[in-house]
């Protein structure tokens, strides 16, 4: 009886435990190198029509994007929604230069090279 009762609450923290990272974990953002941008210019709108007939509407930006070391690249990414100008931006950025996410940041969060890039 004390093995199946230890087996039950084992099973019972495991699948609480993967059903937690599954809500709050974004994956998208694990191995990925930090740009950081300001948006400066409203995306490019594009529609596309789904297969059931929904109208699918994405945002595209192609900016100047900085790392922690102020080094630039550009880069390409898309949004859901047309993004606040002026925001700045951490972006997710995997080996193949692809941004895998993006999430808003405060200027001061962003690191002091980068910082400096951004504000000219």
């Amino acid at each position: 009886m004390k093995k199946l009762i230890i087996g039950v609450v084992v099973t019972i923290v495991l699948v609480g435990g993967m059903l937690f990272a599954l809500r709050n974990i974004n994956f998208n953002r694990i191995n990925t190198n930090h740009f950081y941008v300001q948006i400066t210019e409203d995306g490019v709108k594009t529609e596309e029509k789904l297969s059931s007939g929904e109208i699918f509407v994405q945002y595209e930006y192609s900016l100047d994007a900085y790392n922690k070391k102020g080094d630039k690249q550009k880069l390409d990414f898309t949004a859901a929604k047309q993004l606040r100008k002026d925001a700045y931006l951490q972006l997710f950025v995997n080996d193949e230069n692809t941004v895998k996410s993006y999430q808003e940041v405060k200027l001061e969060e962003i690191p002091e090279k980068a910082q400096l890039k951004l504000k000219k």
